[in-house]
């Protein structure tokens, strides 16, 4: 690590190995650390059943861009440990299950949602932390019980999928 300037402003930059920007702290005393990932994205319509849910859009955080909204996947710039959250909504005609994959195997909680049986709709939120290497990637299933409905959301995104690093 090498220190880059200390002033009235703040510390500047704590370099890495890699000679990038680890740490910023500005003249506010905010600890910035531009390599942190932390993302929270959504979905504003349905999820195909059975697959993974591409959670297509951010509220404008994805810090380090290491959510892929293309794909559904957030890879992990750094190995250590991750909290994520997922949450959904199930439709009145069948039961939803969300759970958390880790390089495509399941990890974790499942959520199960019984829209269904309730006869009305039926939200639910999972969280999980989990210890990941470089380059390991977290991806959320979706499934409904029926295998033709689809995972439930609309213009009020129900679906969303978000994460951070703890340390």
């Amino acid at each position: 690590m090498a220190l880059t300037k200390i002033g009235k402003e703040g510390i500047t930059g704590i370099s890495n190995s890699a000679n990038a920007t680890a740490i910023t702290i500005d003249s506010s005393e905010r600890v910035l650390m531009p390599n942190n990932p932390v993302f929270f994205a959504y979905r504003a319509s349905v999820s195909p059943t059975n697959s993974i849910i591409v959670f297509n859009a951010t509220y404008g955080l994805n810090v380090g861009s290491h959510y892929n909204t293309s794909n559904g996947k957030f890879t992990a710039p750094v190995a250590g440990s991750y909290a994520f959250t997922a949450s959904t909504l199930a439709n009145p005609v069948s039961i939803t299950r969300i759970n958390f994959r880790q390089n495509g195997s399941s990890r974790g909680a499942q959520a199960r949602l019984d829209g269904g049986t309730l006869g009305g709709y039926a939200f639910g939120t999972i969280q999980v932390i989990l210890s990941l290497s470089k380059d390991d990637y977290v991806e959320v299933f979706g499934t409904t019980d029926n295998g033709s409905t689809d995972v439930y959301s609309d213009s009020t995104p129900f679906l969303t999928f978000g994460g951070h690093l703890i340390g």
